[in-house]
């Protein structure tokens, strides 16, 4: 679920990048939360990987090193395991 102080985040971007050197080579996987706050990620490869929730970006500004070094402390670190089913918190960044 995204939140922002406890409030589920309706439309924020939710974005999952591997935490790998390959970060920037392999497609990165984005949904949008819904009115809950939940969002959902399908078929993810098992690996290491970032989750980070916007408020308001632009699409694929999250490919940029540049853009993303003043974001990375408010990534979420998570483990994906073949066939597993997690539930994820993450805080949204602001504008």
């Amino acid at each position: 679920m995204v939140d922002d102080s406890q409030r589920p985040v309706h439309g924020a971007t939710v974005v999952l990048i591997r935490d790998s050197s390959l970060r920037y080579r392999v497609n990165e996987k984005f949904v949008f939360s819904d009115v809950s706050g939940q969002f959902e990620f399908r078929n993810v490869p098992p690996g290491n990987y970032k989750l980070f929730a916007w408020e308001s970006i632009d699409r694929g500004a999250w490919q940029d090193p540049e853009f993303m070094r003043a974001f990375e402390t408010r990534g979420a670190p998570i483990r994906v395991e073949e066939g597993a089913r997690m539930s994820v918190n993450v805080r949204m960044i602001e504008k």
